[in-house]
């Protein structure tokens, strides 16, 4: 069984700067931040239920930009470092 869910509202912080999104999103549209050169977090929360324990998960992101570093529940799960890259698979 396959279940999808879309993640589209995320806290996004740079600095003392913090705000919520919705993504795609690139920081350089809001003026309080749009110099910035750098390293920014994204972050979410996810429920998976019960059913899934012991099942196999993919974070499927349809676009990243140059580098994303992913963690889950503050462990390191994989990166994506390159350009542009329209779809990105972290198991």
């Amino acid at each position: 069984m396959r279940y999808d869910q879309t993640l589209n509202l995320w806290d996004f912080t740079l600095g003392g700067y913090k705000t919520k999104v919705t993504v795609p999103h690139t920081w350089n549209v809001d003026d309080e931040v749009m110099q910035h050169r750098g390293n920014a977090a994204y972050e979410t929360a996810v429920f998976i239920g019960e059913e899934y324990k012991g099942k196999k998960a993919y974070l499927k992101f349809n676009a990243v930009y140059h580098t994303a570093k992913v963690y889950v529940n503050d462990i390191f799960a994989g990166e994506h470092s390159r350009s542009y890259y329209k779809r990105s698979k972290i198991r």
